[in-house]
């Protein structure tokens, strides 16, 4: 699993954000909880988290799978120190 942010205005932050080792190998119609680890924007404001899988060199899988990308809103309140 891979990321991006974006944001509130659609203007892309991060592409290629930290990646989420999948626990197995992953067939069509296949499901599985995961911890996601992201890194959040260096700058405070509103963005959009978009989650997404992708076969590393090869593709992303936004829009190709049904409900990807995932996309969650957030609210940045600080930087990390």
């Amino acid at each position: 699993l891979g990321y991006h942010w974006r944001k509130q205005s659609g203007e892309l932050v991060v592409w290629d954000g930290i990646r989420t080792p999948l626990p197995l190998v992953m067939q069509k119609g296949d499901e599985v909880e995961v911890l996601v680890m992201v890194q959040a924007p260096s700058e405070p404001g509103a963005y959009l988290l978009e989650i997404s899988m992708v076969r590393e060199g090869v593709t992303w899988y936004d829009d190709q799978v049904p409900g990807l990308p995932l996309r969650i809103e957030a609210v940045i309140t600080s930087a990390h120190l």
